[in-house]
Order: C-alpha cells, then sequence, then structure tokens
C-alpha cells in the first residue's frame, strides 16, 4: 500500500506527495502565516481525506482562525458535489475499446483479477471498465476500512468537506486553487495507462504491509508530526511501489508552485484559511518552506 491519500478531492481520495528533504518542522497541522507586509494572520491547516474530524479537538486555536479568516481557501471548491462525481465517472473509464489485456501480461491480468476479488471482492469482469488510478483510489478505501473498524464513508466527512461547510454556513466565501477537471487530468490521465496497471499490481501485491503503514501515517498525521509524516511516506527507500519523479513532481511541487502564484494575493487581500492536504505543507517544496522563503512568518498554532 502506498502513499496513503491526505490531500485531494474527496471524491477520487487520492494523495498527492512528492519526494524532497523535509523541513524541521514543530509537531501541527495548524500554522500562522503573518509578515511580509500582511495587515493580518492568515492560516495554513493540513487536512487528512479519511480522518475524523474529531482531530481538530487537539487545536483551541481552530475555531478562532476560522472564524477570525474572510475567506477560506481549498484545493477546490467541494461545493457541487454532483458535478463532481459526475467528472470523476467521466474520467475513471478506460477509453472505448481498451482493455487490461492491453496494458498487462495474460498473467498479469490473471494475477490482478485474483487480487481484485481477495480484496475488493470483484474481479476485472465488475471492474475491468475502470483505469487503473480508480481501481487504486478504490482500494486504498477498502484498506482503510480494514485498518480502522470506525470508519464509514458512507457517513465519513472529511475534514476539507468540514472546514467549507463551516464557512458556507458563516456566508464566508470558498475559493478553489484549482478545478476538479485539472485535478481529475492530473490523477486520471497523467501516468500512460500501462504505467498505472503497473502500479495498481504492485500495490495489491504488496499489500501486507498496508495496514500497518496506514496506521503509523494516521498516527503521525494526528499528531501533527509532519516532517515524519513527509518522510515515511515519500523518502522511503523500503517502498517496493515508488511514483515515477514525473508524477511525483506534478502532483505535488508543480501544484504548490502553482497555489503560490495565487495564495500570496489571497492573503494580502485579508485573512485567509487555507486548508490544503498536509503533505502539500512538509518538505523543501512544501507551503511552509516556501512561504518563509518568500519572507512570510510562519508559526505552529495549536
Amino acid at each position: 500500500m502506498k502513499k496513503v491519500h491526505f490531500c485531494i478531492l474527496s471524491v477520487t481520495m487520492l494523495l498527492a506527495g512528492c519526494a524532497g528533504k523535509a523541513e524541521n518542522l514543530s509537531e501541527s497541522l495548524l500554522w500562522k502565516v503573518t509578515g511580509n507586509g500582511l495587515d493580518s494572520p492568515s492560516y495554513l491547516f493540513g487536512t487528512h481525506h479519511f480522518i475524523s474530524t474529531d482531530v481538530l479537538g487537539a487545536y483551541p486555536s481552530f475555531e478562532k482562525a476560522l472564524s477570525e479568516s474572510s475567506v477560506v481557501v481549498g484545493e477546490m471548491d467541494m461545493e457541487d458535489s454532483a458535478t463532481s462525481q459526475m467528472l470523476v465517472m467521466e474520467y475513471a473509464m478506460l477509453p472505448d475499446g481498451v482493455t487490461y489485456g492491453e496494458l498487462l501480461t495474460e498473467e498479469e491480468c490473471d494475477k490482478l483479477d485474483r487480487l481484485l476479488v481477495e480484496h475488493l471482492g470483484i474481479g476485472l469482469e465488475m471492474y475491468g471498465a475502470f483505469k487503473p488510478a480508480m481501481l487504486s483510489a478504490m482500494y486504498s478505501a477498502f484498506t482503510y476500512m480494514s485498518a480502522d473498524p470506525t470508519y464509514d464513508p458512507m457517513s465519513h466527512e472529511p475534514i476539507d468537506s468540514y472546514i467549507q461547510r463551516m464557512a458556507a454556513t458563516d456566508s464566508k466565501p470558498i475559493i478553489g486553487l484549482e478545478t476538479v477537471t485539472e485535478q481529475l487530468e492530473l490523477l486520471m490521465d497523467f501516468e500512460p495507462l500501462e504505467s498505472q496497471a503497473q502500479m495498481l499490481l504492485c500495490a495489491l501485491e504488496h499489500s501486507d504491509d498496508g495496514i500497518d503503514e496506514l496506521l503509523l501515517q494516521t498516527q503521525l498525521y494526528s499528531e501533527g508530526r509532519l516532517q515524519e509524516l513527509y518522510d515515511q511516506s515519500f523518502n522511503n527507500d523500503d517502498d517496493p511501489c515508488p511514483m515515477s519523479e514525473a508524477f511525483e513532481l506534478a502532483l505535488n511541487t508543480t501544484r504548490n508552485e502553482n497555489w503560490l502564484t495565487r495564495i500570496p494575493a489571497l492573503m494580502a487581500e485579508g485573512p485567509s484559511f487555507i486548508a490544503v492536504g498536509a503533505l502539500h505543507l512538509a518538505g523543501e517544496p512544501g507551503l511552509i518552506n516556501r512561504l518563509r522563503e518568500m519572507g512570510y512568518t510562519v508559526e505552529p498554532l495549536r
């Protein structure tokens, strides 16, 4: 099991991340941004798709920071879930005429089918129309359910969705740093289908350690240990199924840099509460380090 999904669409449940030397960070998910000409502080919060909003109880400053912010900024505006679901289904399907028999050898297809049945209960007969990236997302969700029996995907509200719902209740504007389409194009179409299929097969073949890895990442996130979380996720030499360097770069560093073309202006307009996946905060390309390099003071809060 690889790179558990802290940051991206609630409907796709895929993680974005990138390798790099992690910054020496204090143990917190909530950070205050000041200085560099800002008239009032803004805030960063690292989210995790699967973990309960109960984790917010460890941050007494959270409600005040959210309340004092005039705008909430997320990876995307999650309000139109119906449209998002339709787009997911559009991007999740293999192109017409493409089958797993063209992406894998016959032996690999048989193994993938057997492993899908073992882990998801249904094999390629039912799932064969989906792109491997979509099946990887489904597999991750099922694995998390195994790791945490209290997790119910039907009733679970992701932290980023909760934050945006609270903002809407207070009539705060919600701004997405990117669109659903942009995320889906990256997640479903960046890597060639053959590479996606090999990654899916590798993850299923190495599933024995998946639950232990998930539990460790959940613990690190819940304790706000961003540096360790980052290193465990993306600087792990023992990872049997590493992403390609190009995909990791596109998923994290490039997206961070794109967001940083907008975030300073948003913070200058007024106090902003910026909630993105936790791994976008950490490491050399992370928002904390990059904002500090741009002249801001970024401090942990509890």
